[in-house]
């Protein structure tokens, strides 16, 4: 089982195989499964997320049982067709997608859980985006989900995914993560900088000096360098971890996104 996310990456370079292929191959290993029922498995997830976006934006939209929620997909899609939206169209018809699917869940309906109910409607605002804007076929749209979920898998190894325990960067954080810059042909290139076998009075100054480093290549990159995978900080900011840890990579996070939110970059 992957726990780090330089094991996938070394594992795909050494064999020359896509994330996802490495991700369906251990789930084969896991499970016991062969490759096609692993695969239809997920086919069978990609369709439940497709059919709780459409039934939330569809008529008069879903409301809980108690209607204190629902029908705001459908007033965001009414919102999109008068073409006059601050944040352009892209941001709000993953936004449509997001809430259409958290409201099917509101609404005790049959969602999927990437990684938890609660941020359900992450993943499906990404993927059915992509799939409108770069015409995906169902099967690129099905490597895309083996991958978030291998990304989602280390999370779930080394923090947390659930709300109750982590709160809702635990869980929408968590699924963020799993879609954010998520390439089909998974061909784009990364930067590694280990530091887990750094001592303990040295990982905390070792984490902020690599994240200065990488900070320094988004900044010159000139808008080729897309992504910045934190692995190792997955483990300070976790349930047993030092609260002083944590604070420190809370508020060093912040301070990248904002530089990165300058130069085009994601974290």
């Amino acid at each position: 089982m992957y726990n780090h996310i330089k094991e996938i990456v070394a594992d795909s370079e050494k064999t020359g195989k896509p994330i996802s292929e490495l991700i369906i191959e251990q789930e084969c290993q896991m499970s016991g499964l062969p490759r096609e029922k692993v695969w239809n498995k997920m086919k069978y997830n990609l369709e439940t997320m497709r059919d709780a976006v459409k039934k939330g934006r569809s008529g008069n939209g879903v409301f809980s049982s108690t209607g204190l929620t629902g029908g705001e997909a459908v007033k965001i899609k009414k919102y999109i067709e008068k073409g006059h939206t601050l944040s352009g169209d892209t941001i709000m018809t993953a936004v449509q997608n997001a809430v259409a699917t958290n409201e099917v869940n509101a609404a005790m309906g049959v969602i999927c859980a990437t990684p938890t109910a609660g941020s359900s409607g992450t993943l499906p605002g990404v993927l059915f985006l992509l799939e409108k804007r770069l015409n995906l076929t169902e099967e690129q749209m099905i490597h895309f989900l083996f991958t978030a979920g291998g990304f989602g898998m280390v999370i779930a190894n080394n923090a947390e995914i659930a709300g109750a325990t982590g709160g809702c960067q635990a869980e929408v954080g968590s699924a963020s993560a799993m879609g954010s810059r998520n390439e089909i042909d998974l061909d784009n290139k990364y930067i590694v900088i280990d530091t887990s076998g750094m001592p303990d009075d040295l990982l905390l100054p070792g984490i902020f000096w690599a994240t200065d480093i990488a900070n320094d290549l988004f900044s010159g990159a000139g808008g080729q360098l897309s992504a910045l995978i934190s692995d190792e900080l997955w483990s300070l900011v976790g349930a047993n971890s030092n609260p002083l840890a944590a604070g420190y990579i809370q508020e060093m996070v912040k301070t990248i996104r904002e530089g990165l939110k300058r130069t085009g970059g994601y974290c």
